[in-house]
């Protein structure tokens, strides 16, 4: 069966031409098969709203929305059901759980006791290894207890802080585009300035391409792409924002506000046309400083927002701690294993006389020991997903359907006056 999801692709965002021709409509793309079914009715179950969408990397999945009393009510806790959006859609976990619990498998395989006298002293050896290493852990424990979680907190809030100042961003360039149709709407034909309604025009779609311009450079530096012309300027010049040698022109390393510097130059150019007064491009200029205020705030709080020795000290703590809870974990299976046939047989399931614990008993410690890995591993992985909300995976900000859906829609709109308001003020008649 076939299935539709939402996706801002080719017509929404690549190819678009000039940015007076933006689509309004959002385009649907076919998705088939596996794909198709679990991207709707199966990840009901999980209680998220997912939708394929064209953006920087090309198509991506992205989570929309998710109803977060879903997660714990439906199936949503369970990482294998949608594995990408959680802290295990990266290798690099499985990679650390496969080594940790390696190690301890060795240990339990490879500490061989003798049969004999001695073998029950050599148990006690062990047994007094096993303490030390656990009392080792013991203590180590407490400390990540309150490290780790100090720092996921941390990182949680910078995390939070980063999405509120992206909203405001969105939020203050939507007011710029706003002001721009205002103060730069074509004049009336039968005024003094209705020879100056080409260059009002002009000037009006150009600014606001401007302003959309710089809000794209600022998450492209964001992405740390913003100076990557092999990928950013054809990018730019698909979405329509750049035009010609536009792109040389563009400053390194500042080409945001080298956009922002275009808009209020432009915006000083028809104040002494005539085209706005003094006033409107006093409060227009304004509103330009504080869009580039508020992309500045987004770009210094996203590279190293924590020293180096203070991360490489958590994730030291956090990953001597995991060794430690494998090492004891091989230690205590060790023990185990070689107090296995001293048991006695009892019950269906433990009536058979082997020298060798059943593939049940070493199911459930491997069970218990991932168990154990992944928890901790996983509390350590969330630093690389809120490092940088804007990255191109599934737990980046879905901003696709806000750039290239709602402000293009907004600012054609604008450029063309569809929303302009028809009242107009009428001389009195004369009694």
């Amino acid at each position: 069966s076939s299935h539709w999801v939402q996706a801002y692709f080719s017509e929404g965002a690549r190819g678009m031409g000039p940015i007076s021709a933006f689509p309004e409509e959002v385009a649907l793309l076919k998705v088939d098969g596996w794909i198709g079914w679990r991207s709707t009715a199966f990840l009901r179950l999980v209680g998220v709203k997912v939708a394929l969408v064209d953006s920087f990397w090309g198509p991506i999945w992205r989570i929309l929305d998710f109803d977060v009393g879903d997660i714990g009510g439906r199936l949503g806790f369970l990482p294998i059901l949608f594995p990408e959006a959680t802290v295990f859609g990266h290798c690099s976990v499985y990679t650390n759980l496969v080594a940790m619990v390696a190690i301890s498998f060795v240990i339990a395989l490879c500490l061989e006791i003798p049969e004999g006298d001695q073998s029950p002293n050599r148990i006690k050896q062990l047994q007094e290894i096993l303490a030390i290493w656990d009392h080792g852990r013991s203590l180590i424990q407490t400390l990540v207890a309150f490290v780790l979680g100090s720092y996921l907190s941390s990182i949680i809030n910078k995390w939070q802080v980063k999405r509120g100042t992206y909203g405001k961003l969105v939020g203050r360039t939507r007011d710029a585009i706003m002001k721009a149709a205002c103060f730069f709407s074509t004049p009336s034909p039968n005024g003094e300035l209705a020879h100056l309604a080409p260059q009002a025009d002009s000037a009006r779609a150009t600014i606001i391409r401007y302003l959309n311009l710089a809000a794209e450079l600022s998450i492209l530096k964001a992405r740390g792409m913003m100076d990557n012309e092999a990928n950013t300027r054809p990018f730019l010049e698909q979405l329509g924002l750049l035009e010609h040698d536009e792109w040389e022109r563009l400053v390194p390393g500042d080409r945001h506000t080298t956009a922002y510097f275009w808009a209020l130059s432009l915006t000083r150019q028809c104040e002494q046309l005539g085209i706005i007064s003094n006033m409107d491009m006093v409060a227009f200029a304004e509103t330009i400083s504080s869009c580039r205020g508020v992309a500045n705030d987004l770009l210094d709080m996203l590279p190293n927002g924590y020293p180096y020795c203070h991360v490489q000290l958590v994730n030291f703590i956090t990953k001597l701690f995991i060794l430690f809870l494998a090492i004891t974990g091989g230690l205590m299976m060790a023990v185990r294993r070689h107090n296995w046939k001293m048991i006695p047989c009892s019950g269906p399931f433990l009536c058979e006389e082997s020298e060798e614990p059943p593939a049940s008993w070493w199911f459930a410690l491997a069970a218990m020991l991932i168990g154990c890995h992944s928890c901790f591993q996983g509390l350590l992985e969330l630093q690389h997903h809120f490092n940088n909300p804007f990255l191109g995976d599934c737990q980046g900000v879905p901003r696709e359907p806000i750039m290239y859906g709602q402000i293009r829609r907004f600012s054609s709109w604008m450029i063309d006056g569809r929303c302009k308001v028809k009242w107009e003020v009428k001389p009195e008649k004369a009694t």
